[in-house]
């Protein structure tokens, strides 16, 4: 989930005035899906280390209010941590951020990059996190 801010106003005008123009946008082609397919394999074959794997999996068990290894922030303010499936989420950013550095391995730096696109909408907050306008980025960067 990207985090996207809400446009000023002269981001919002271009906005506005570019899509009630009256004029036909399309998109234009980047690739066909024979390559998109061979791009995606490519990045799940990037390797992780055991270590950084364990690192990975250490920060999901986190995300749970639960498990005793948890931040205080997070057993104050989080009522569902995040998923096996936010467990593979992160892991296949961190694998196309390791690539975009020119590295063919997964480090723990693509790990933490990967981690609040990947898990800001897998973790939900208590009502004690949202009255107090705490945000899972707030949560997930205490769990580095």
């Amino acid at each position: 989930k990207l985090d996207v801010a809400f446009p000023n106003k002269e981001e919002l005008m271009k906005i506005v005035l570019s899509t009630t123009d009256g004029k036909v946008h399309r998109a234009s082609k980047v690739m066909d899906g024979e390559r998109l397919l061979q791009m995606r394999e490519i990045a799940q074959q990037v390797p992780v280390a055991e270590p950084v794997a364990e690192y990975l999996m250490d920060l999901i068990l986190k995300t749970h209010p639960e498990n005793t290894e948890a931040p205080e922030v997070v057993r104050q303010y989080v009522r569902y941590g995040a998923s096996p499936r936010g467990a593979q989420a992160v892991l296949q950013a961190a694998r196309i951020f390791a690539l975009l550095a020119g590295r063919y391995h997964v480090a723990y730096e693509d790990i933490k990059q990967a981690a609040k696109p990947a898990l800001r909408h897998r973790i939900f907050l208590n009502f004690e996190g949202m009255a107090e306008g705490k945000t899972p980025d707030e949560i997930i960067e205490a769990l580095y």
